[in-house]
């Protein structure tokens, strides 16, 4: 009831784009989506920090071992490899040539580190060893019986999550169409029946296998 209209609104039409270029706008949106969860989480660390630290007794644990790691490790290597929409970039750049790719590569790479080191950072100072793997799913404090800022913020990200799925779906059908026709350009009628089938596919996955999460291995 909820996956299929998605997909069907909202996925669709979007995932319909041509060029990555067409995503510049919404793309915006994601970034401020995101730049507004991380003011928020570092505007209510202090709070959290007092709480945790002081009452709860939470100390900092600078490095912790186990066989948590390899699940941590899966998830940076991950975070670098879902970034497959370089090629789609490059092709889309007016004169491409080594330095305006290097250019456009390490602009993203310092955005990505500078989100991952302030929302990190702030999510764990915050509670410690209590840290969700997601930072929004945190309980509120005593007495608060919902964080609306925070509620906010994970408004936010699903949006940006909407955007996430087109602009990594794009690269994936334009490899579909090159290995499986040996060209580049499709037409309107290829557009729509490979996007369908895509958005079918995986509206399914998440349909039949609503709880797929990544399982941490805890240590006996």
């Amino acid at each position: 009831m909820i996956n299929i209209p998605i997909a069907i609104v909202i996925l669709f039409p979007m995932s319909l784009i041509r060029d990555m270029s067409g995503f510049r706008y919404v793309s915006i949106a994601s970034i401020v989506a995101l730049i507004y969860m991380g003011i928020v989480l570092l505007i209510e660390l202090p709070e959290y920090f007092q709480y945790y630290h002081n009452v709860e007794g939470k100390q900092i644990e600078w490095a912790h071992f186990d066989l948590n790691l390899f699940g941590g490790a899966a998830i940076t290597f991950f975070a670098y490899t879902c970034q497959i929409q370089l090629l789609p970039i490059y092709s889309e750049l007016i004169n491409p040539n080594e330095r305006r790719i290097k250019k456009v590569v390490s602009r993203a790479i310092a955005v990505d580190i500078g989100f991952y080191l302030v929302i990190a950072s702030a999510g764990y100072l915050s509670t410690f060893d209590l840290t969700d793997a997601i930072v929004l799913r945190r309980a509120p404090l005593p007495g608060q019986k919902v964080d609306y800022a925070l509620l906010i913020a994970a408004v936010a990200i699903v949006l940006t999550l909407f955007v996430a799925v087109p602009v990594n779906y794009n690269p994936f059908r334009n490899m579909v169409i090159y290995m499986t026709y040996k060209r580049e350009h499709f037409s309107n009628k290829e557009n729509v029946l490979i996007t369908a089938i895509f958005l079918a596919c995986t509206c399914a996955i998440a349909i039949f296998f609503p709880n797929i999460a990544a399982v941490p291995v805890k240590p006996r």
